[in-house]
């Protein structure tokens, strides 16, 4: 089961409005961290409360490198915390995204649209989401494709390998060929990482 509940608003939504519905619902403010100035991969802004359980940790997050505000909750409570936020916000689901993705008209709203995915792509594998991501890196604009690739960096599932594999194989883009590659690295890298460290002391 994932660890991390992660909750992306359908509508804009501001630190301010998140910050009210925290006052209203008890939280009691953790910690707050500042963003990392001057460093384009640094540190992005973050609060983060405690229910008035104290069974759930509730994070602000806004990632500015993905340019994506959004809720992550950890904890045991953390389904019933996501519950409750729903009935007070609404959120994307895999069918939202596939109506987001079929209403845009424009390459910036589109690259908006794959920015979502990242968070979205936390959760279990779901195939709309992936088709998404697909529809994505195939998109005639390399602009969206090379957002398309970072994003795809970020999520950990099996399938993105390939994918991001066919687009370096394949991409009539130079750049894109490029950066697909060093997508390659990331996701390899981030597997030799994590394998190592499920290895028990025998086995190293």
């Amino acid at each position: 089961m994932n660890e991390r509940v992660h909750l992306v608003p359908k509508t804009p939504f501001n630190r301010e409005e998140m910050e009210r519905i925290a006052a209203g619902l008890d939280w009691t403010v953790h910690r707050v961290v500042e963003r990392t100035k001057g460093e384009p991969d640094g540190v992005p802004f973050e609060i983060i409360w405690l229910s008035n359980d104290q069974e759930s940790a509730i994070h602000w997050i806004e990632d500015h490198l993905l340019q994506v505000d959004y809720i992550a909750i950890t904890g045991p409570s953390r389904l019933h915390t996501a519950e409750t936020l729903s009935n007070i916000i609404e959120f994307h689901t895999p069918t939202s995204m596939v109506d987001l993705f079929s209403s845009t008209r424009d390459g910036d709203a589109l690259m908006d649209a794959v920015r979502l995915l990242s968070i979205q792509c936390q959760e279990q594998f779901d195939h709309k989401l992936f088709s998404l991501l697909r529809w994505a890196v195939n998109d005639p604009t390399p602009i969206v494709r090379r957002v398309a690739l970072v994003v795809a960096s970020t999520i950990e599932w099996e399938q993105i390998e390939p994918l991001v594999q066919y687009v370096h194989d394949h991409d009539l883009d130079e750049l894109v060929r490029f950066e697909s590659g060093e997508v390659l690295k990331i996701i390899r890298d981030r597997a030799a990482h994590t394998g190592s460290g499920n290895r028990t002391g025998s086995e190293q």
